[in-house]
């Protein structure tokens, strides 16, 4: 327990008296953090600083008497060492840019997770900034100047705490290196550097410690006009990451320059990096002023899609972009060719070998005494003109007290360094042996983490260095330090004297030794807020437990504010054995994959967690996460009723702080309540959660999305819309991409139903101008939608580019259900009126399995819907019977699941079917249910997709007095749609599927589960262990597999599939 004078002093300024007493009661459940006074106003919270002389104060902005900006101007200006987090309601950029302005150092919504106001508390007391994960994309930098001791803080320009995209990078990565003080500066390399300046390209490619980095830095620092610099390392070899640097790199030069291709880096699921070309060299090419963008130790990146992005970067180069990569090899680009076309030059080793003249100059610098040219022409020879083989052998020289270079010195360069290595780390006092052994570990550091990390040695009750004199010693002995900020606040080891260190560590140090300085380090950064580097350390430092805690404290803030990249690289860390030992780890991994759209992956996930769960009778929140996932899973199955039993469980066992999930887990109540015929009750629970104030925004926004879904199941398109307006208004003012796109996708959809189709192609373009923001399968919804909206609009060719958008993105995501979906998609739009005859169909099987393996819910495209369709326009008796018969269950499923959305073109498809064997009455009884059903809505769709024959049934039921009004609409709709041929659809080719008959009843997600495994020809038994079920019923799904597909074996159902679509071609 730290002692009192140890802990953070707070002052409390609100004009709630019931908002203090939250606050305060948060606060003092952390054992550093002591609550010393409360104000109610900004005149009496400045009488309370002066008083109290607190370390922070948390103020809000609207109090009466003097506002909290006015307040903290007044406070940071007579009390400068009070730092000042501002707590408000208010998240325009107005009040963040004016608080800051008046010296605030951090910024919190009251709606933030509560853990956020405490990590505000330690940013600002490190003299930070803080920005709650809310309102972390208005840029506020500007206003903000940092100061803080040197000693104490790690300071503005080092990591801050991790969140979405650039406040969760490594802010020192964007920083030149600084050159050394002994510094040679290469007048011929510069000047070819700045010849080059109009070329797109510019390599410098050499093994390490050639002075490539230096070399750039020492240009860039004598030219005028922006330029931007990105340090690499291996953790950036992945496209989504890479792109997050690189973007934030051009963002810090030329702030506005890219926000499409940023937002759709911030996406729930990236698109293919191929996807992302167009919108970035559209986006950097309309820069209208000459920059250099510097990217660093580029040979780290080995993704070829990386190197393939910047390829077509090359190929079709922004005017005014110039590129220059170092790299200690060539990168995977075109380089002959474009070496060919003159757009690269070219610096390499040859060139960056220092001459025997540089070699004298340089070594006359460094040993301050005049060194004979032979002696520099002997080591120029020896080092082949490497620098930092000079480096080494002139301060292993200068700690010898000899000017002499010895004549024995061995010949290999891996010898000599070895040798220098030696001579130099001889010399050093046995205390900084052992600093600089316990920093070896470290891949950046400041003085506060240097001291955290070597701790005290046993006896002592202190070091005899801190933190910044070690670092004051590695300066003065120049031992191979590289400042990273402009503040001279964080820095790292040159990598090759960092393999060294690491290598005496291992020589000199046990396991366990090691392992507690990379505990430290975790510790260190955990406090910090610098999560992923945490779990790294804990985990090389074998405290596997501890990482693992680490995910499960953190990765609901991270969900709350709707990012899950961060909670995917954390979970990448953990090797698989580990993962599928931790129910926590599991969790957060199902939890993933739901924002994925990655549904068929989940049931296994929970059913092992579940199993540890039991085994080690965990603690009640991860039971009601696993409730929570029951529950979505029965309610996709349309199991209402025993969904709402697994939610309702887990809503009492969710943390107040996990207001994401809350609102998923209210959203999915919601919905399973009005599967249950309860819709009265679900919108009024729903709405009066809403209309609460106090409702965190990560909530709200998922419960007002709840209640559009639940009036669009129940067909009340108008409640729909109504809703819709509020979750557009409401994602707007966040400027939450994810849902404004989810609202115009929603907005798209009942323009579609009511058959507006000019705003159902506006709406569902404009939601694909984001895809990648949305989940999959409303992304594949929403496309599918725009190709059908399309073609019944007359615009056929944006209706195949659709169609073709569609297949493309199913199968770079390699979904193998939303291939079979866009596929179904693509034989609807094929499909003539339903009424034709003679169309070449296959002969239905009548002993297929009628019903679907999940509910329908909203979506347009159903293929078990379109293959009711295919078979009424087969035209003969037994597939319009197998087609009724198949209706008649979907009808009564979605009856019971009161899903009118579906249920108006099921029945809409019946009335029609049965007028076609001749049960006209009976025909009619039907059309007369679902006129009554569909005209509240105004819904259009479904009577005019199926042609003509729609309008003669619709007259009858007018002829006798029915919604008159409302069929004269239908009929109106139905004529101007009606071509001369009588059919509707489009010819698209060359089509995916083949032209033998094709699939009666589509394959379970299982199935397609199992089929996708069978590519990579696994056997039944590492299926089993890879889906989590027997191997009996791996047998029991392939033989279902052979049968739909009609095939005797695996090979042919790999076979079968390429040839319908349902796998990418070989």
């Amino acid at each position: 327990m730290p002692s009192t004078k140890n802990k953070i002093t707070v002052l409390l300024a609100d004009d709630h008296p019931i908002v203090r007493k939250g606050v305060r009661s948060l606060l003092e459940q952390e054992p550093d953090i002591r609550v010393v006074g409360e104000a109610g106003d900004g005149r009496e919270a400045i009488e309370k600083v002066r008083e109290l002389s607190p370390d922070v104060l948390v103020v809000d902005i609207s109090m009466p008497d003097l506002n909290g900006i006015e307040a903290t101007r007044h406070i940071t200006q007579t009390f400068p060492e009070t730092r000042v987090v501002a707590l408000s309601v208010h998240s325009s950029g107005q009040f963040i840019k004016d608080m800051f302005k008046a010296g605030a150092g951090g910024y919190l919504l009251k709606e933030s997770a509560p853990e956020e106001l405490t990590t505000a508390i330690h940013t600002v007391m490190r003299g930070e900034v803080f920005l709650s994960t809310a309102i972390a994309g208005k840029v506020v930098s500007g206003f903000v100047n940092g100061s803080s001791d040197a000693k104490g803080a790690v300071g503005a320009n080092g990591p801050d705490n991790e969140k979405p995209l650039q406040e969760g990078l490594v802010r020192t990565k964007f920083h030149r290196p600084v050159f050394p003080h002994n510094h040679l500066h290469r007048h011929l390399l510069v000047e070819k550097l700045q010849r080059a300046r109009h070329k797109p390209l510019t390599l410098v490619s050499a093994p390490a410690g050639y002075g490539k980095s230096v070399l750039v830095s020492c240009w860039l620092d004598n030219l005028e006009g922006p330029c931007a610099w990105l340090s690499l390392d291996k953790d950036d070899d992945d496209p989504r990451r890479f792109l997050s640097y690189f973007l934030a790199a051009v963002a810090s030069i030329f702030p506005d320059a890219v926000p499409r291709t940023t937002a759709m880096v911030q996406a729930l699921e990236m698109p293919p990096v191929k996807e992302l070309r167009s919108s970035l060299i559209n986006e950097l090419d309309r820069i209208r002023e000459d920059y250099i963008l510097v990217l660093d130790d580029f040979h780290h990146l080995r993704d070829r899609s990386i190197s393939e992005l910047l390829g077509s970067l090359l190929q079709h180069p922004p005017a005014h972009m110039h590129l220059v990569l170092i790299a200690r090899r060539d990168p995977f680009l075109p380089i002959s060719t474009l070496r060919a076309q003159g757009r690269i030059t070219e610096i390499r080793t040859a060139d960056l070998r220092f001459t025997h003249e540089e070699t004298a100059l340089f070594l006359n610098q460094t040993l301050e005494t005049e060194v004979d040219l032979s002696v520099a022409a002997s080591w120029a020879e020896k080092t082949e003109g490497w620098c930092t083989g000079l480096r080494l052998a002139a301060m292993a020289m200068g700690h010898r007290g000899d000017s002499r270079i010895p004549a024995d010195m061995p010949d290999s360069i891996q010898y000599v360094l070895e040798y220098l290595f030696q001579e130099v780390f001889a010399y050093q006092p046995e205390e900084m042996h052992r600093w600089l052994l316990g920093t070896a570990i470290l891949d950046r550091f400041c003085a506060p983490l240097c001291e955290a990390v070597i701790g005290r040695k046993e006896g002592q009750e202190h070091t005899s260095a801190d933190g910044w004199q070690f670092i004051s010693y590695l300066k003065q002995e120049n031992l191979f330090l590289i400042e990273l900020d402009s503040e001279k606040r964080w820095f790292r080891y040159h990598p090759l004297f960092q393999v060294l260190l690491k290598n005496q560590l291992m020589r000199h140090r046990e396991p366990e030794a090691i392992a507690r300085l990379h505990q430290r380090a975790s510790e260190w950064f955990r406090h910090n807020g610098l999560i992923t580097e945490a779990i790294q350390y804990a985990l090389k430092g074998g405290d596997t437990d501890q990482a693992v805690r680490m995910v499960e404290q953190h990765r609901h803030a991270v969900l709350n504010a709707g990012r899950t990249s961060n909670i995917e690289k954390w979970l990448s860390l953990f090797p698989d054995d580990v993962s599928r030992f931790h129910p926590e780890l599991l969790l957060t991994k199902a939890l993933v994959l739901y924002f994925q759209s990655r549904f068929q992956y989940i049931e296994p996930i929970i059913d092992h967690a579940e199993i540890l769960i039991g085994e080690k009778s965990m603690d009640t929140v991860l039971k009601s996460e696993v409730d929570f996932f029951r529950g979505y899973l029965l309610l996709y199955q349309g199991e209402g009723d025993a969904s709402l039993i697994r939610i309702k469980r887990a809503l009492e066992g969710i943390p107040a702080g996990h207001q994401g999930m809350i609102g998923l887990a209210l959203m999915f109540f919601g919905l399973g309540e009005q599967m249950c015929g309860r819709m009265d009750q679900a919108v009024q629970m729903l709405s009066s959660r809403y209309d609460d104030p106090s409702t965190p925004y990560p909530c709200r926004v998922w419960v007002i999305s709840a209640l559009v879904w639940i009036c669009l199941i129940a067909g009340d398109l108008d409640a729909a819309a109504l809703y819709n307006r509020q979750q557009r208004d409401l994602a707007g003012r966040r400027e939450d991409l994810l849902n404004l796109a989810n609202s115009d996708y929603v907005q798209g959809l009942i323009h579609f139903h009511r058959y507006e189709l000019d705003a159902a192609i506006r709406y569902f373009a404009k939601a694909l101008e984001y895809s990648y923001m949305m989940m999959r399968k409303p992304l594949v919804d929403c496309m599918a939608g725009l190709a059908m909206a399309c073609q019944a609009n007359g615009r056929r060719d944006r209706a195949a580019a659709t169609l073709e958008k569609l297949f493309d993105h199913c199968h770079e995501v390699g979904d193998v259900g939303a291939v079979a979906l866009a596929a179904s998609c693509q034989r609807r739009l094929q499909l003539p009126s339903t009424q034709t005859d003679g169309v070449d169909m296959s002969e239905p099987s009548v002993d297929e399995a009628p019903s679907p393996d999940e509910s329908m819910f909203w979506w347009i495209e159903v293929p078990a819907i379109t293959r009711c369709r295919e078979l009424m326009a087969n035209g003969s008796r037994a597939g319009l019977l197998e087609a009724e018969r198949r209706l008649q269950a979907f009808l009564q499923r979605n009856e019971a699941l009161h899903n009118r959305c579906q249920a108006i073109p099921i029945m809409s498809l019946m009335a029609l079917n049965v007028h076609r064997q001749g049960r006209n009455d009976e025909s009619l009884e039907i059309l007369e249910k679902v006129v009554r059903l569909a005209e509240p809505g105004g819904w259009v769709q479904p009577f005019v997709e199926v042609g003509p024959p729609m309008a003669e049934l619709l007259e009858q039921l007018q002829n006798r007095g029915i919604a008159v009004g409302y069929i004269g609409r239908l009929l109106a709709v139905i004529q101007e749609c009606a071509s001369p041929s009588g059919e509707r659809g489009i010819q698209l080719a060359p089509a995916r599927q083949p032209s033998h008959p094709s699939m009666v009843e589509p394959l379970s997600n299982r199935e397609q589960d199992i089929l996708e495994l069978l590519v990579r020809r696994w056997q039944n038994k590492e299926i089993a262990d890879n889906l989590c079920v027997s191997p009996e019923t791996v047998k029991s799904h392939l033989k279902n597999i052979y049968q739909k597909l009609d095939v005797p074996n695996r090979i042919k159902a790999v076979e079968k599939a390429r040839q319908l679509g349902l796998l990418p071609e070989k």
